[in-house]
């Protein structure tokens, strides 16, 4: 509904409140309202967000996944685009992640056939067109127990599957 706003005094579209019913102020307006309580309430607006996905975690995962899916390029870009700005900090993950590897790799241990683990994964990848990982069964950094880098603690799986895992320990898996 077009209408003056009480805010800024001009003729505007107004803020819709549900059925046929409008606020006073503009959609402008509005706006800038929400920002101003944002800043004035950072605190209390991220507890409420975490309070809100905490009790709606699967619709708060199913539209995450559907934002993904409408939006990859972009998604991909703003990855890329972080990267690029935080260089020093994907450096020094990535060095993390190899230094616990190769601390978590005891010397009795086959690389060769570790090696084989990849190149697996990678054929497989190529021969299905789905991405696979290689996946520690025992995360090498758990939470509960944490797991040596060894042919024995290795499996290959859809990358999915492996990124939904994440740093979790299944202990209804069986060895």
């Amino acid at each position: 509904m077009i209408g003056i706003c009480k805010d800024c005094n001009e003729e505007k579209l107004l803020k819709s409140r549900g059925s046929n019913r409008y606020y006073s102020w503009c959609v402008d307006c509005q706006k800038i309202r929400n920002k101003a309580y944002y800043e004035a309430n950072k605190d209390k607006c991220h507890a409420n967000g975490k309070r809100w996905v905490e009790k709606n975690r699967e619709k708060h995962n199913a539209t995450c996944r559907n934002s993904y899916a409408k939006n990859k390029d972009r998604h991909r870009q703003n990855v890329y685009d972080w990267r690029v700005r935080n260089e020093e900090k994907q450096k020094a993950y990535t060095n993390f992640r190899r230094r616990r590897q190769r601390n978590a790799t005891p010397p009795w241990a086959n690389l060769l056939q570790i090696k084989q683990m990849y190149m697996f994964a990678q054929h497989i990848s190529k021969k299905t067109g789905i991405k696979h990982h290689v996946d520690h069964v025992i995360p090498l950094n758990g939470e509960v127990v944490s797991g040596l880098h060894v042919i024995e603690n290795l499996a290959v799986v859809p990358a999915l599957d492996n990124i939904r895992k994440s740093n979790q320990f299944d202990m209804s898996v069986s060895f």
